[in-house]
């Protein structure tokens, strides 16, 4: 990766007899000076001709301006290899393909080459046409993930690594997850990949999956199903409580419970919004979450940093005292964030 060139522009006056003298510095860069109107009589000097000289301090020191091209500009970051973790099936899945979508519609400079890692016994779901690059990892292994990410060397990196609200299942009485946090894929698998893109120090931005109901949007779920994934809500908020301590470019994606809505379903789609506060609980399409998970990739610089719930304004639920959709004359107990 090129670094970013740096305009450093210094400007030092210093008191010279009864006017003011520019340093050494700006005598090689008579640029600095003026092209007219100056009043300069020879080279380095400031004269005042109709005003009398006014007493000065010692020096004047002007503000050091340091600016990146990348900084000045409002376009979205150049995403050099972008690397899915989780992708071979559901959320991580969808990911993919619309990435790929977006690779081939937008700017290709967007994204240079997209890497997808799958299960090393997993069957492979993507057609081996070279659009993608496809790797074989387990999570759980972190001599494996520093291969991974020391053969790809992505710049961004989206775990979808664990489980995930579906809408069918949500409230099943057993527990997703082992007990044991060494075993949970959802919080193993997830600091194995942090850690090692924290000890590689070239992954600009890590975008985390985790869901709604970890950490402290706990209360904002129905209690029958915080009660049957307490384990798996706990790693989830363990997974987070370690990116948010890593010290990398972070966000952390909260989906509420995910369908594929298709069909006479469709109605549902392109609703979802992104939400900062925990205050969130409802459901959401698939597609539209992994539409706004690369929305949150080519927007960095607004995101990072945050933890974003996604839900359909449409299916918004009213978790407490009991689930129910909320009436026509309720208002969302959210604000949008837009990216």
């Amino acid at each position: 990766m090129s670094s970013t060139p740096l305009k450093v522009f210094i400007l030092v006056l210093v008191h010279c007899g009864n006017g003011l003298c520019f340093s050494s510095a700006a005598r090689q860069h008579p640029s600095f000076l003026g092209s007219q109107g100056t009043g300069i009589s020879r080279p380095g000097r400031l004269r005042r001709p109709h005003a009398p000289a006014r007493p000065c301090p010692a020096i004047y020191r002007l503000p050091l301006l340091l600016m990146s091209d990348d900084d000045a500009s409002d376009s979205p970051p150049v995403i050099e290899r972008l690397l899915i973790v989780g992708a071979s099936k559901k959320l991580g899945l969808e990911v993919a393909r619309q990435a790929q979508e977006r690779s081939l519609k937008q700017d290709p400079q967007l994204i240079g080459s997209i890497h997808v890692s799958i299960q090393p016994d997993s069957d492979s779901p993507f057609a081996d046409d070279g659009a993608l690059q496809m790797h074989r990892c387990d999570v759980m292994n972190p001599l494996g993930v520093k291969y991974l990410l020391t053969e790809v060397r992505p710049d961004v990196l989206i775990s979808c690594v664990g489980g995930s609200w579906d809408n069918a299942s949500m409230f099943a009485v057993q527990d997703k997850e082992s007990v044991d946090e060494e075993l949970s894929v959802d919080f193993a698998g997830n600091r194995h990949l942090i850690d090692c893109a924290a000890e590689r120090g070239d992954v600009r931005h890590f975008v985390l999956v985790s869901a709604v109901g970890a950490s402290e949007s706990e209360g904002w779920i129905p209690s029958q199903a915080r009660d049957s994934l307490r384990v798996w809500l706990m790693n989830k908020s363990k997974a987070e409580s370690h990116l948010r301590r890593s010290g990398l470019p972070y966000t952390i994606i909260r989906p509420c419970p995910m369908d594929d809505s298709q069909g006479a379903d469709a109605r549902h789609h392109h609703h979802a919004v992104l939400t900062e506060g925990p205050d969130v609980y409802g459901l959401v399409s698939r597609s539209d979450v992994a539409s706004k998970i690369l929305d949150c990739v080519g927007s960095r610089r607004a995101v990072v940093g945050k933890t974003l719930s996604v839900v359909d304004t449409e299916r918004v639920l009213q978790a407490n005292p009991y689930v129910r959709a909320l009436e026509v004359w309720e208002s969302v107990p959210f604000k949008e964030y837009v990216v």
